[in-house]
């Protein structure tokens, strides 16, 4: 396993293009992953490592609403494991109306290099993962911080904490890799991270 004092590599995307993510398994059970736009950058292994070499990512989780704990290594052998991407799926489910949807991979390659650039071994404590559009309804009728489009309803976002690191330490490393949206709740103490456009609110 690689050491959580490494460094995690930013590549832009446009130079992603030539790398072309494998899955482990058969076909019938590989995730689709949707090209990222151009002149985005993201979390991923150097062009140059070897697929053999490439260390695997591990992340921890711990679901905040079904206590439900899980760790797990998505990726290994320079491949995403479809198994382990459908344990994350399923530990990040609306558990509200009890619906599963396939979440971003690169969603868990920022949880991944927050978590190594932080230098933490605790779980990510998961506020919010994917929402069905009812259960955002819902939540976005009880408050005004519920995005009417979110990104959570696209599999593409996730409400985080740490136990051993502030709010703010969370946001300022996810900001800082410039890798989709950040957005820091001080009062709730928790930190929005996702995989769509740079942006960044609440700091």
């Amino acid at each position: 396993l690689i050491g959580l004092g490494a460094v995690a590599t930013l590549v832009p995307w446009n130079a992603m293009a030539a790398i072309k993510p494998k899955v482990v398994g058969p076909a019938s059970s590989a995730v689709k992953l949707t090209p990222p736009p151009a002149g985005r950058p993201t979390v991923a292994p150097t062009p140059k490592t070897k697929t053999w070499a490439q260390p695997p990512r591990r992340i921890k989780l711990y679901n905040t609403h079904t206590l439900e704990t899980l760790e797990v290594a998505y990726f290994h052998h320079g491949k995403y494991d479809p198994v382990a991407l459908k344990k994350l799926n399923y530990f990040l489910r609306d558990h509200y109306a009890n619906k599963v949807a396939t979440i971003d991979p690169r969603l868990f390659d920022l949880l991944f290099a927050v978590q190594n650039s932080l230098q933490t071994r605790e779980a990510f404590r998961v506020i919010s993962g994917y929402r069905s559009p009812a259960t955002n309804a819902a939540l976005r009728a009880e408050s005004d911080g519920v995005a009417l489009h979110s990104y959570h309803m696209k599999g593409m976002a996730v409400d985080v904490a740490l136990a051993d690191r502030r709010v703010g330490a969370i946001s300022k490393c996810a900001r800082d890799m410039n890798c989709g949206g950040v957005g820091t709740y001080y009062g709730s103490g928790f930190v929005h991270l996702d995989v769509g456009p740079v942006r960044t609110w609440g700091a």
